[in-house]
């Protein structure tokens, strides 16, 4: 209890004591007191200094969780320091405290683009009339709307109790902000203005329209707007707003220095007549400065204002430009807003699969780029933000932009921790088909671009590929080259994959495989399996293995000759035409097999072919055959693991982990059925590693971006060496090659390693040695 003063007065009435609790246990105690003694209660704000902690702030997840009596001043320049904020502009912010903003619904200018405090606001600790403590919410930010007790506490001017604690959701730091303003112009000209800007889908901050005392006239107004974001975004915003300005007849000045950060009636300048001498003391203060060898104050003044009109000027050639380039784009654009509009025969990204993105931060843990890096723009979220800002034409898709999205692996790890349903797999799937249409890339990507998808996507020319490769390992070439250090002379990509290029033999370039393999035993369907592209080639084992165990199982399988890469490769990296041409050449070639079911062994070729139907969407004529055909395709652990075994299993004394490959965990949310599988041979033991991130493979990922691929496959092996197996079991091809997931950097012995299907074909044939040379032959 303190000595009541004069300023504590309420409405006049002078209180018989005030009470400034320092924790929550002390309001709710002064609470339920006054509730024993029938006290009548008034909450008295402003700056009391106690209770007025941060309790938690969690950069990463963009929360914070304060306590009722500190000030805004105080947590802004608290956020500051990891560059967030939070999007409240109250009046006298070192005197606003966070539990009188919250009960009076305060809210500043930020409130047209950021919404009122009951839309930042996701958590809140009251203590009721009778000494009872209420919680609210959490913090977890979540895409719901209502009223519940964080949302009807702002501006409930102390009737539901004392507003003890508050959580928020925040916003990053602005890399740029400037302002603008108009000075001296009637309503209908702002009016004018504001609607020509929103017509132009410029998005300012905020906007204020402020009278003018010291004019003549009343009805003039000083406009002030404000623009943030990115730099090259707000100078391109300001100059556009700047060009409208003018066209109504109203003069826009852009401002600079710390006015170019706070929209505020500029103040008046005392103009000082020509011809008058300047004081005696300012004269002598330049003599002083000259025998120092100092410039004059007055030589100082025309410096800047030489320097400032050099800005000017470079502000309006931008300007100019941009006039040009709207003026040339002027008949291509509609008054209306911007709409979704066909790329590529696909629609762009709805705007709604952007807005579902929270910010929340669960994204930011899973995300392998973002543990690598710890840049915001290398996580999902980060990347979505940059998706948001290149759809509103606040930011263009520039090779700084472009390289946020080609180092993300596609690994879905996202998409599974997010809590909102963010559909981000289709968000960087358009995104990328957006880059290979319209961004040109450097000649030397393009090149190595083309060079692996005129490749891989093709069995044929990937065995003459791999005839080539036999002759250089055969010929001792390849150990020469390594010998002399040759390598060291390649392109960084060439020499990544000459490096990641796994041994082939002779058997793998005459492999075929059998067109149709009868079921042993009773028959319980017809399924078609696809081979694929790099499966075939370089994993035939893995095919032959999955035949076998698909037979023994009482399956009748049949394989297309005609049949080859599903299109996966290319969905993931952008290339929608040759997705699309592929995927519907494998249609073809399956729909002839009349098969019950498409067997996949390859989680990245299954998880592509399940989502046919929405890459065929656009085109009538093969959307309904392409969702047909995907709601058959079935992974050859999800099949097997759908009904009891029929054919024996023999045990395998063999310590096994079992690698969970991204595009089966996270994409095709099977993590059980490969377990299952395993775990159904007797005698094996599966280990699990502590870590389910990706190994850096993904597809072309670790051809593309080799570093990020290597240091994310080196954090993977820390969790393989941890659980000691004797053989590393994955469910796709790229997660199985050597120099994926290697040891051998840590200076251990190289890793044994297998598909699903090769283990599991081992377990079911009889008379067969139980070793692990008899899993790997």
């Amino acid at each position: 209890m303190t000595i009541v003063s004069d300023g504590d007065e309420i409405l006049g009435v002078r209180p018989r004591a005030v009470y400034a609790p320092a924790s929550l246990d002390e309001a709710a105690e002064v609470m339920a007191m006054a509730a024993r003694e029938r006290l009548r209660l008034g909450f008295l704000g402003g700056g009391t200094g106690r209770l007025a902690r941060i309790v938690e702030h969690a950069p990463a997840d963009q929360v914070v969780i304060v306590e009722a009596g500190a000030t805004l001043a105080q947590v802004q320049a608290a956020l500051a320091e990891h560059r967030q904020r939070l999007a409240l502009d109250a009046p006298h912010p070192e005197r606003a405290t966070i539990g009188g903003l919250v009960a009076t619904a305060g809210f500043g200018p930020l409130r047209a683009r950021y919404g009122a405090i009951r839309d930042l606001i996701i958590g809140v600790t009251l203590v009721r009339a009778d000494g009872e403590v209420a919680r609210g919410g959490g913090k977890v930010v979540k895409n719901v709307a209502g009223f519940d007790l964080p949302k009807v506490a702002c501006g409930s001017l102390g009737t539901l109790g004392l507003i003890a604690t508050a959580t928020f959701r925040l916003h990053p730091l602005p890399e740029a902000v400037r302002s603008v303003r108009v000075a001296g112009v009637r309503a209908e000209q702002v009016i004018a203005v504001l609607a020509a800007a929103r017509t132009a889908q410029l998005e300012p901050t905020c906007a204020v329209a402020l009278s003018a005392p010291e004019r003549d006239r009343s009805d003039r107004f000083d406009l002030g707007v404000r623009f943030e974001g990115f730099d090259r975004g707000v100078a391109q915003q300001v100059a556009r707003f700047v060009e409208l300005a003018g066209a109504a007849a109203a003069p826009a000045e852009p401002l600079a220095g710390e006015a170019a950060g706070v929209v505020r009636r500029p103040r008046a300048r005392v103009r000082r007549r020509r011809g008058r001498r300047r004081p005696c003391h300012h004269r002598r203060r330049d003599r002083r400065a000259r025998r120092a060898g100092r410039r004059p104050r007055l030589a100082r003044r025309r410096g800047r204002a030489r320097r400032a009109a050099r800005r000017a000027r470079s502000v309006g050639a931008a300007a100019a430009e941009l006039r040009d380039h709207a003026a040339a784009q002027a008949a291509l654009r509609s008054r209306r807003p911007a709409q979704p509009r066909p790329l590529r025969r696909r629609t762009m990204t709805a705007r709604r699969l952007l807005d579902d993105c929270v910010h929340c931060g669960f994204c930011l843990p899973a995300c392998p780029t973002y543990q690598s890096w710890g840049e915001e723009m290398d996580s999902p979220r980060g990347r979505i933000h940059l998706m948001r800002m290149i759809a509103d034409g606040k930011e263009p898709l520039t090779s700084a932009a472009v390289e946020h999205f080609d180092r993300c692996l596609g690994c879905m790890a996202c998409v599974t921790a997010c809590p909102s349903g963010v559909q981000y797999d289709r968000l960087i799937e358009d995104t990328r088909a957006a880059i290979e249409r319209s961004h040109p890339r450097r000649l030397s990507d393009r090149l190595f671009r083309g060079m692996i998808f005129a490749l891989f996507p093709y069995p044929r020319r990937l065995k003459l590929a791999v005839a080539l490769q036999l002759l250089y390992q055969r010929l001792g070439l390849r150990w020469l080259v390594r010998r002399l250090g040759l390598a060291r002379l390649m392109p960084r990509r060439l020499r990544n994959l000459e490096t990641l290029m796994p041994p082939v033999t002779a058997r793998q370039l005459l492999d075929r495989l059998p067109e149709e393999v009868a079921a042993t035993g009773a028959r319980r369907g017809r399924v078609a399996m696809l081979a694929g592209c790099v499966q075939r080639v370089y994993f035939p084992e893995v095919n032959h293995a999955t035949l076998r165990v698909l037979a023994a199982e009482g399956y009748e399988v049949v394989v297309p000759s005609e049949l080859g890469c599903c299109g996966a490769l290319s969905v993931h990296a952008g290339r929608d035409d040759e997705a699309r041409r592929l995927a519907r050449a494998a249609i073809e070639a399956l729909e002839q097999t009349a098969a019950d079911a498409i067997v996949v062994n390859a989680a990245g070729c299954g998880s592509s072919m399940k989502e046919w139907g929405h890459l065929l969407a656009d085109e009538p004529a093969w959307a309904e055959r392409a969702a047909a055909l995907a709601a058959r395709v079935r992974d050859v652990s999800e099949l097997l693991a759908a009904h009891p075994p029929v054919a024996p299993r023999h045990p395998l004394r063999l310590r096994v982990a079992y690698h969970d490959a991204c595009h089966l965990a996270h994409a095709q949310r099977i993590r059980a059925q490969p377990r299952a599988l395993l775990a159904a041979v007797p005698g094996l033991e599966l280990v699990e590693l502590d870590s389910d991130t990706c190994c850096g493979s993904a597809g072309v990922h670790n051809l593309l971006e080799p570093e990020s691929a290597r240091e994310i496959g080196e954090r993977k092996v820390e969790s393989v060496l941890a659980a000691e197996p004797e053989l590393l079991v994955s469910a796709n091809p790229g997660c199985t090659l050597p120099r994926c997931i290697d040891p051998r950097r840590r200076g251990r012995r190289p890793l044994n390693r297998c598909a699903v299907a090769r283990c599991a074909r081992c377990a079911t044939r009889p008379r067969l040695g139980r070793s692990l040379d008899a899993v790997l032959q």
